[in-house]
């Protein structure tokens, strides 16, 4: 999600009065939120990823307003600290200081993990007590059944994504390949253009995965 997404994501929250299932706001102008931000970014990581907005009050009333006045480097120290010591899998986060409503707030995307790293939880805490969802605009904590869900994908992502022990990338029929990616961008209305990222779109599609530092075809 680039700055303008985001910025056009916040901006309906705040139009609506309300969290999305893409924004959640924190006042933190009395500190991090610890315990709390974790909870939301389990649930955004375990779900479609998201942002957390540092720097909005809701009030008593259940509005919303920006209020700013906080220490955005210290957010960010306290964010990435999170992300990459307590949480299951270290997220690549995306800042952003904005100016909204004439205030400074800070703006943090989490992205969506991939399905061979759900559940993504606190570690202290474990699984399913450490694991949660974004249902609607509430991060609601992961149910057994959930978290048994998610493991199975993520075996058969993991088995999927294996490399193969016999074939190498030569075995593979490129004119099948292109034939199939070009019907593929023909049906879906997209340039058909991968002369510079013929490997780089394989590996996208599941095709090739590096394993032991080069790319090789996998068992999908």
């Amino acid at each position: 999600m680039n700055r303008d997404q985001i910025i056009n994501e916040i901006k309906i929250a705040l139009a609506v009065n309300s969290e999305t299932p893409l924004v959640e706001f924190k006042d933190a102008r009395g500190g991090f939120p610890k315990s709390e931000i974790r909870k939301t970014l389990s649930a955004f990581g375990n779900t479609l990823g998201g942002i957390i907005v540092f720097g909005v009050e809701e009030k008593s009333d259940r509005t919303l307003k920006v209020v700013g006045n906080i220490e955005m480097s210290k957010l960010q120290e306290e964010m990435s600290s999170l992300s990459a010591n307590e949480m299951s899998e270290v997220l690549r986060l995306d800042y952003h200081q904005l100016d909204i409503d004439e205030n400074k707030i800070l703006a943090v995307y989490i992205p969506e993990c991939e399905n061979r790293t759900k559940p993504y939880y606190h570690k202290q805490i474990g699984l399913p007590g450490g694991a949660y969802v974004r249902d609607g605009n509430t991060d609601r904590k992961m149910t057994d059944e959930e978290m048994r869900s998610y493991v199975r994908n993520a075996q058969v992502d993991d088995f999927d994504s294996s490399c193969t022990e016999n074939l190498v990338n030569e075995d593979l029929s490129t004119e099948k390949i292109l034939k199939f990616l070009k019907y593929s961008s023909e049906k879906t209305g997209r340039d058909f253009d991968i002369e510079n990222n013929y490997n780089g779109v394989l590996q996208n599609i599941g095709i090739l995965n590096k394993c032991d530092g080069e790319l090789r075809p996998t068992l999908l």
